[in-house]
């Protein structure tokens, strides 16, 4: 029998991506207007204050995987690529690590500065997108989950998604939760279903992730194969031959809520730090906070192992000017493709 947690409440992904039909004009034009604002009053807010818009992506799918990556968490090399082409045009594109001289020296980066960032080691990166930002000569940091890249394994999101979404039964029982039945026929409890599963596996470790994947796929009678969606290690190592304006960062090694396991950050670190180190014989110094799910506190084990900079949601808590550089926030460029950040701007709204 497992131990749930109850979720946290801020995973951030949608399983309205799982419905097989779209939702309501009217709905969708809502969603539309409400985060379009959103990104506005944070793009408006890190103009006024001469902070770089600060992007993250994961995966830049070809037409062959994309249909088994979480949707939120793709993104077609056609509209990366026009993104990354309006960044040219429009910002200064800096490096994580140019940018960190500017902060280091007290410095005003350029008003219209951008970085680019990927999470978790998505084998298009390599193979869609650093192609694409060779093509432009731009720079990038990507982070990586180092167990997953051990076992080219595909994040936990998008195993879920392909349960949920290749399942062979309607009537689904899962026997750990309190409410065990479930109807997949039923759009309102399919999202409620992937809904409390994804804040309840965000929480996890590696292994207990496993152990509730397991029991979905015998639950959803889920007899699929999904193609490799992650890097290996010899694939890694090819990035940093290939395109050397891409930066390595560490993403920790079980993709693990470090605000939920406090005590192993320092741990999760050095496990990667150790594994891409010795992989690639490059020191990683730059860490993304899994989930975006910073604590107060992190930077000083941060600081302790030797790590330079961090990407997170934006802290609700007090960060003295000297600890900016581990709290840095950044705007999900795939999340609202509606929104466009590089159309926002453009128009010259913000």
């Amino acid at each position: 029998m497992f131990s749930l947690r109850q979720p946290a409440g801020d995973g951030g992904l949608y399983p309205s991506y799982l419905d097989r039909e779209y939702p309501p004009v009217k709905e969708n034009l809502k969603n539309v207007y409400r985060h379009t604002r959103k990104i506005c009053r944070t793009l408006g807010n890190r103009a006024s204050n001469q902070d770089p818009t600060f992007l993250i992506y994961h995966s830049v799918s070809d037409t062959s995987k994309g249909e088994f990556v979480y949707p939120p968490c793709t993104i077609s090399a056609e509209l990366f690529e026009a993104q990354i082409r309006h960044a040219v045009d429009h910002y200064k594109i800096l490096s994580i690590d140019e940018y960190l001289e500017f902060i280091e020296n007290q410095i005003v980066p350029p008003r219209r500065s951008l970085l680019v960032s990927f999470d978790d080691g998505y084998l298009d990166n390599l193979d869609v997108a650093f192609p694409i930002l060779a093509k432009y000569n731009v720079p990038a940091i990507i982070y990586l989950a180092t167990r997953y890249i051990d076992e080219a394994e595909a994040q936990w999101v998008d195993r879920m998604y392909n349960i949920f979404k290749y399942r062979n039964t309607q009537n689904v029982t899962i026997d750990f939760l309190s409410r065990k039945n479930w109807n997949m026929e039923n759009r309102t409890e399919q999202r409620a279903l992937f809904s409390y599963l994804n804040e309840l596996l965000i929480t996890m470790t590696y292994e207990e992730r496993a152990r509730i994947l397991e029991c979905l796929s015998n639950s959803f009678q889920y007899e699929g194969d999904i193609p490799r969606l992650t890097l290996n290690w010899n694939e890694v190592k090819q990035i940093t031959e290939k395109f050397p304006n891409i930066t390595l960062g560490i993403h920790t090694d079980q993709h693990l809520d470090v605000r939920t396991h406090k005590n192993e950050l320092q741990q999760e670190v050095e496990i990667s730090f150790n594994k891409i180190s010795n992989a690639t014989n490059i020191k990683p110094k730059h860490f993304s906070f899994p989930y975006e799910r910073a604590f107060e506190g992190a930077h000083k084990v941060l600081l302790k192992s030797g790590i330079k900079s961090a990407v997170c949601h934006l802290p609700q808590f007090k960060i003295r000017p000297e600890q900016r550089q581990y709290y840095m926030a950044r705007v999900d460029a795939v999340k609202y493709p509606m929104h466009q950040w590089w159309y926002v701007k453009q128009t010259g709204n913000v």
